[in-house]
């Protein structure tokens, strides 16, 4: 299954989950599905354990950041993806760390 899709959303309101995700998140027969509204975009999930939203939350203002900047890089001609953004942020980090280690303030 893709990891993302278009649903249609009814005059009502309503939308369909795609049948591998309500398949996957155990949702065959109905249930609840939790939202987050991280703003210009909602985040789904099955009802569920607290630490995965708590996670999410904590997480949001990164994401939010990282999609800004991802599309100012777009708007100013540059393809970049919010994922290769993001890899690059995450290789940044992991150099950072790398040369405190080096210096010894880790």
């Amino acid at each position: 299954m893709p990891a993302a899709g278009n649903v249609k959303v009814s005059q009502r309101g309503q939308m369909s989950i795609p049948v591998a995700l309500r398949r996957r998140w155990n949702l065959d027969q109905g249930g609840v599905v939790r939202f987050i509204d991280l703003g210009d975009a909602a985040l789904l999930m099955p009802d569920g354990p607290e630490a995965l939203e708590g996670f999410v939350l904590a997480n949001a203002p990164k994401f939010v950041k990282a999609r800004q900047a991802a599309d100012a890089d777009l708007a100013s001609g540059k393809t970049t993806s919010l994922d290769n953004y993001l890899a690059r942020q995450s290789s940044r980090g992991r150099s950072s760390k790398a040369n405190k280690r080096r210096e010894g303030e880790c």
